[in-house]
């Protein structure tokens, strides 16, 4: 029986395994961390300021805090009580066309 070499790396996986870790910790290192305090800052402005612009910047906080793996139960006690606050801003425009599109009416 012949065996067929393959064009991906023919180190055995128990090697390429070994690097997968290293590989994932330098990334890490690479991305800044985002603090409990600076994302709440930063979500506060959104909600109490009307402020839309902030967007971008708190979902790559929220990108950074996750590909850095350290705030994992944090996040999620954060998302609960995201979840429990009221948003006043939205917009019924946006809401009805939003929901016009998930679900449908008889208009």
């Amino acid at each position: 029986m012949v065996k067929k070499e393959s064009n991906q790396d023919s180190r055995p996986e128990s090697e390429s395994r070994v690097t997968e870790p290293e590989e994932k910790k330098q990334v890490t290192a690479e991305v800044q961390d985002v603090t409990n305090k600076d994302l709440k800052v930063q979500i506060e402005d959104y909600f109490k300021n009307s402020n839309e612009d902030a967007l971008p910047l708190i979902l790559e906080s929220i990108l950074k805090r996750r590909i850095s793996g350290k705030h994992d139960d944090t996040d999620d006690e954060l998302m609960e009580e995201l979840q429990m606050q009221q948003i006043d801003n939205v917009k019924d425009q946006d809401f009805e066309s939003d929901f016009e599109e998930g679900h449908e009416t008889d208009e």
